[in-house]
C-alpha cells in the first residue's frame, strides 16, 4: 500500500493543557524557568497548514490567590495566546471555566473534537495531528480514521493513553528532546542538549575510563570519561544498539537522562 502524500493539507490540533503542563515540567528542570514555546516550530515539525490551540482561561481569582499573582497568571496566559496568534495560520479556540468552589474547564474537549470532525467532513484536511494524551479523544480519532483522514497522535511519553495511540494511524511520543526543540531559540542556545549518537553496541563496549553503571527497568546505562568529555551509553533493550550521550558537564548529562528517561539508579564502577 502506498503511503499517504503528506503534502496534502495537514491541520494540527493542540490540547493546550497537555502541552503546557509537560513542556513546563521539562523547562523548569532543564532551563530552571518556565521557558517559552515556539509555536511556529511545532507547526513546522508537524508539516501543518493550520494550527488550532484549545484552552480555557479562568478570569476569576482562585482561593488564596493574591491580586498580583492573579494579574501575572492572566498576563502570562494572554502572552501565550499572543505567541500562538503571531504564527501564520494559527488560531486560539477558548472554552469556558465553570463552578464556584471547584473551577473546571468545560467545552474545550468537545470544541476540539467537533472542530476535527468538521474539518474532516468538509475535506479541509487529509491529515490531522492531535497533540494530547487524553483517552477521551479516542472516539473522535476512531471516527476520523473511518472517514479516511490520516490521524497522528503526539503526546508526552509518560502521560499518553495507549488506547489513544493504538486508535491513531501513527504516533510520536514527546520527550525532553522534542520539548527542547519546541522552545524559542534563546532558551535552546542558553542550555543546549548533550550530543547524541546511535551506535552498534557489543561486548560491554565503552571509550575511556569506566565511571559508573546504571539501571532503569530493563534498560542499562554505562558512564565513562574521555579527557574532559563525559559519555553515557544507553543500551536499547533486546537490541545490539546504544545511544551515546556526550557532554563536558556531568551534572547536565545526568540531568538530561533523568528528564528523558527517569531516575536512573547508578552504581560507581569502584563498588
Amino acid at each position: 500500500m502506498a503511503l499517504k502524500d503528506f503534502t496534502e493539507p495537514t491541520y494540527l490540533f493542540i490540547d493546550a493543557e497537555h502541552l503546557r503542563q509537560y513542556y513546563s515540567e521539562f523547562a523548569m528542570g532543564w532551563f530552571g524557568e518556565e521557558g517559552r514555546i515556539n509555536f511556529d516550530r511545532i507547526k513546522s515539525v508537524a508539516g501543518a497548514l493550520r494550527l488550532f490551540y484549545y484552552d480555557s482561561l479562568d478570569e476569576k481569582r482562585k482561593p488564596k490567590e493574591s491580586e498580583a499573582d492573579f494579574e501575572q497568571r492572566i498576563k502570562a496566559r494572554q502572552g501565550e495566546y499572543a505567541d500562538v496568534r503571531s504564527v501564520r495560520g494559527a488560531h486560539v479556540r477558548l472554552g469556558t471555566v465553570t463552578g464556584e468552589k471547584r473551577r473546571q474547564q468545560k467545552q474545550v474537549d468537545i470544541l476540539l473534537a467537533v472542530d476535527m470532525m468538521n474539518h474532516a467532513v468538509r475535506q479541509n484536511m487529509k491529515r490531522a495531528v492531535l497533540l494530547t494524551g487524553d483517552q477521551d479523544f479516542k472516539p473522535v480519532v476512531d471516527s476520523l480514521v473511518l472517514l479516511g483522514t490520516f490521524v497522528e497522535v503526539w503526546g508526552d511519553q509518560r502521560h499518553t493513553s495507549s488506547n489513544l495511540v493504538e486508535a491513531a494511524d501513527s504516533h510520536r511520543m514527546l520527550t525532553a528532546r522534542e520539548y527542547h526543540d519546541f522552545s524559542v531559540e534563546s532558551f535552546k542556545q542558553k542550555q543546549p542538549l548533550p550530543e547524541s549518537l546511535s551506535i552498534v553496541y557489543k561486548d560491554d563496549y565503552y571509550e575511556g575510563e569506566l565511571w559508573a553503571r546504571g539501571r532503569l527497568g530493563n534498560r542499562t546505562f554505562v558512564q565513562s570519561k574521555v579527557g574532559n568529555q563525559w559519555h553515557i551509553y544507553a543500551l536499547e533493550p533486546g537490541r545490539d544498539v546504544a545511544i551515546v550521550y556526550s557532554s563536558p558537564n556531568e551534572g547536565r548529562l545526568r540531568l538530561y537522562l533523568k528528564l528523558f528517561y527517569d531516575d536512573v539508579q547508578w552504581e560507581s564502577a569502584a563498588d
